[in-house]
């Protein structure tokens, strides 16, 4: 049995204002657009990943440090150099990270995230795995 992920995603949120200021701005370089905002639904899509954020969910709590037990959005991509370009993009829009793009080696071994709070206090994750770098053979030098 095979899944092409999960579709769609409901999330409950306190504030549909908030929640869509936020998200349009974290979901846009990543290539998802906003469906609609329609009575208490927010939804975006991408092609084969939609979210939908519905009002009147319970706040989450925004106090505890990342990598708490708490919601969790996580987006992968394809290369660190593309999760500092996102986090630059999130910078200029005004969304300062909660972790800022690193090695997160407690978070996700080999790999290189950044994190975000959403207004409800859920971490969004943006990562990209650590590509092994390939060994380069040498030949061993052979006295003369």
């Amino acid at each position: 049995m095979t899944s092409s992920g999960p579709a769609p995603v409901a999330i409950p949120v306190a504030d549909l204002v908030r929640t869509a200021r936020f998200y349009d701005a974290f979901l846009g370089p990543l290539g998802f657009r906003r469906l609609v905002r329609a009575g208490p639904y927010l939804g975006y899509s991408n092609g084969p990943i939609t979210l939908w954020f519905v009002a009147g969910g319970p706040a989450r709590p925004g106090n505890a440090a990342p990598g708490d037990e708490r919601d969790h959005l996580a987006f992968e991509v394809g290369s660190e150099a593309e999760v500092a370009a996102f986090a630059r993009a999130l910078r200029t829009a005004g969304l300062a990270p909660e972790r800022a793009p690193d090695e997160h080696r407690d978070l996700r071994s080999a790999a290189v995230s950044g994190l975000w709070l959403d207004p409800d206090g859920a971490v969004v994750e943006v990562f990209a795995p650590r590509r092994a770098r390939a060994a380069v053979a040498v030949a061993p030098r052979r006295g003369r």
